[in-house]
């Protein structure tokens, strides 16, 4: 009787340990594989150096460029390292942050572009040279709005579409199977879950 008290308590602890045992086990390798995930879903700087130069031969095909716009903050990041590496532009262009329901924006002044979520302008200076070849940079093409958008009102300014050549680090399949991509692009993501070295792919302005 003794004997078989302490088996069914031993049983019991075992089982007991046990399940502690798996919990702990599922933490642990559940945060290996949350790290392992953020570490495939980051770029680094090496990386970010690589996609530039993967772009230039890519652009470089098209053409060299007369004028750069960039439509961001970390599209001028990418235009900078592209003009370290040799592309020469005559001038860079920048997209500025405006307000979005200010509906007297850009009156004379600026090209202005509305998404759903805010407004850019660009300076009408970019379209004074019909003849000019514009590469269009950003980090990423997300939705594919903002450059779609962009591309129409350089066109309807006047600039032809075969002089518009634009390009990105990243592409989302979301804007690819959109046919919002850019044309030219280093590599396709699924979503927005990658991180840049400055900041988050989704929140990249």
């Amino acid at each position: 009787m003794v004997v078989t008290v302490i088996t069914k308590q031993f049983l019991e602890y075992s089982s007991y340990a046990m399940a502690v045992l798996g919990l702990i086990g599922t933490f642990y390798y559940g945060v290996k594989a949350t790290r392992l995930e953020r570490l495939l879903r980051s770029f680094t700087w090496e990386d970010i150096d690589t996609g530039v130069r993967v772009l230039l031969r890519k652009v470089n095909r098209h053409g060299p460029p007369d004028v750069i716009l960039t439509l961001s903050i970390p599209g001028q990041i990418i235009s900078s390292l592209m003009m370290i590496h040799t592309l020469t532009p005559k001038t860079e262009y920048r997209a500025i942050r405006l307000d979005r329901h200010n509906n007297n924006l850009g009156k004379g002044k600026f090209i202005v572009i509305r998404t759903a979520k805010f407004a850019i302008g660009i300076s009408r200076e970019i379209v004074q040279d019909k003849t000019s070849r514009i590469l269009i940079v950003d980090s990423a093409v997300v939705t594919g709005d903002l450059l779609s958008q962009t591309v129409s009102a350089l066109v309807n300014a006047g600039i032809e579409r075969k002089q518009i050549v634009s390009a990105s680090l990243l592409a989302t399949d979301f804007a690819i199977e959109g046919e919002k991509a850019p044309d030219i692009y280093w590599q396709r993501v699924r979503d927005t879950n990658y991180r840049l070295p400055w900041g988050n792919l989704s929140g990249a302005w």
